[in-house]
Parts: C-alpha cells; structure tokens; sequence
C-alpha cells in the first residue's frame, strides 16, 4: 500500500523511533482493511466508526494509540482535518500504599549503625 510508506518514509523523517513507526502503521494498515476505500474517500466517520469498533476488544492504551496513528495518518499524509476524532483518557490507576501496621514493621525490620 502506498499509504503506509508514506507514513513510514513521514514518521521517520520526524525521528519517530521504530516500534512507533510499526505501531502506527499496524494500526493505519488495518484501518484500511477494515475500511477496504481510497484514502481519497476516507471521512472522519470512518475513523470514528473503526475506533468505536476497537472498544469491544482492546485496552485504552491500546485505542489511544490506533487513535493517534489516525490522526496522524490523516492529518499528515491525507492533509485532512481530523480535529472532531477524541482520543479516550488514560485511566488513571492509584498507588497502592501501606498500613500504619506494615509500616511500622518495616522501620522496625531495618538495622541501625552503631
């Protein structure tokens, strides 16, 4: 596909690192497939109606980054606006802190100098 490596000649260009550049293009290769249209008849619903697909099965992590290679794939290499495609927040995971109880046994397990 001529598509991918224009985006793989672009993000080297920019100094994007390997494993990026495979990411992106996983993710803009099977956009196409599943799209199975001329990059010139590739709309924003398209890309929204792939990402919304990728909710049943993937991990955020794993949206937000099919959903970057698409933005960059159509603002980059199509020139084509892309502004109303959201990409999902990370979640945001607490540490797991220690009890009063654990804590004090750890002080308490540490050897002092004399």
């Amino acid at each position: 596909m001529e598509e991918i490596q224009k985006l793989k000649t672009e993000l080297k260009l920019r100094g994007f690192s390997p494993f990026t550049i495979r990411n992106y293009s996983f993710f803009v290769e099977k956009f196409l497939e599943k799209t199975n249209k001329k990059s010139e008849d590739l709309s924003t619903e398209d890309a929204k109606n792939y990402l919304a697909g990728l909710f049943d099965t993937k991990s955020k992590n794993t949206i937000m980054l099919a959903a970057a290679s698409l933005k960059f794939f159509y603002s980059e290499i199509l020139e084509k606006e892309v502004a109303k495609i959201r990409i999902p927040k990370k979640d945001q995971i607490l540490p797991e802190v220690l009890s009063k109880k654990e804590i004090k046994k750890l002080i308490d397990s540490a050897q002092t100098q004399d």
